[in-house]
């Protein structure tokens, strides 16, 4: 996650993204660890981890269609391409 950040966060604002970015990640696994164990009272194990896995196949279909490969490119290159 880190390193893809780095690299799709323009320059000039690359350090204040990277730390915003960072503590919405926090955040949200913050949310997460509060919620689990009532998820798991409520609902049972199969659909708590049922929402997490449909959770991580739409992560997965997102990153496959939003998210441009960026091996062998510069970070010009890739500020081009991303700002269009």
């Amino acid at each position: 996650m880190w390193v893809l950040f780095s690299e799709l966060f323009p320059i000039w604002i690359r350090g204040l993204a990277i730390s915003f970015v960072g503590l919405v990640n926090s955040a949200v696994s913050f949310g997460v660890q509060l919620v689990f164990p009532w998820e798991l009272e409520t609902f049972g194990s199969s659909i708590t981890f049922m929402l997490y896995g449909i959770f991580a196949v739409l992560g997965l279909i997102f990153i496959i269609w939003k998210v441009p490969e960026t091996k062998g490119r510069t970070l010009e290159e890739l500020e081009e391409l991303l700002v269009k």
